[in-house]
């Protein structure tokens, strides 16, 4: 009977064990699903414009000869391990004319802001080509989480 006993201790430990470990993979840092009317106040539009557009978030870049725009979050640099996710869609026209990044736990981004850590930093650039005044970049449901 005390063998049963250990048994099911055993087989109970295990199981909060991995509900522990289960609910830390599960943790959300920070979110957003951009359905708002306005861009979350946790955002920082640093160049260009950020407009809502239907659930997503739509960056376009400021003047031309640089049309580029950046938008960021500052979270502090309390977070270790985690990953992100988010739907990317690149609107205008051309070839290879345009780039776009999404960087986190970043600090000292272009030697400004010394001391800040950027947890998202989204970039994004179009290349002196006037052609294409209104190229613009979509983000949709941007998540981050642990690893």
């Amino acid at each position: 009977m005390k063998n049963i006993e250990v048994k099911i201790f055993k087989i109970l430990l295990i199981g909060v064990t991995c509900a522990v470990v289960n609910s830390v993979h599960a943790a959300t840092l920070f979110s957003d699903d951009f359905n708002d009317a306005n861009l979350s106040s946790e955002w920082e539009v640093e160049r260009g414009s950020a407009t809502m557009d239907n659930g997503w978030v739509r960056l376009q870049g400021s003047t031309p000869g640089t049309r580029d725009s950046f938008i960021t979050t500052h979270e502090g640099s309390n977070w270790s391990d985690y990953h992100i996710t988010t739907r990317f869609n690149p609107l205008g026209g051309g070839d290879d004319w345009y780039n776009a990044l999404i960087a986190f736990r970043v600090q000292d981004m272009h030697g400004w802001a010394e001391g800040t850590y950027y947890q998202i930093y989204i970039y994004i650039r179009q290349m002196q080509t006037p052609d294409f005044p209104q190229t613009s970049y979509l983000f949709k449901n941007l998540r981050m989480g642990n690893v």
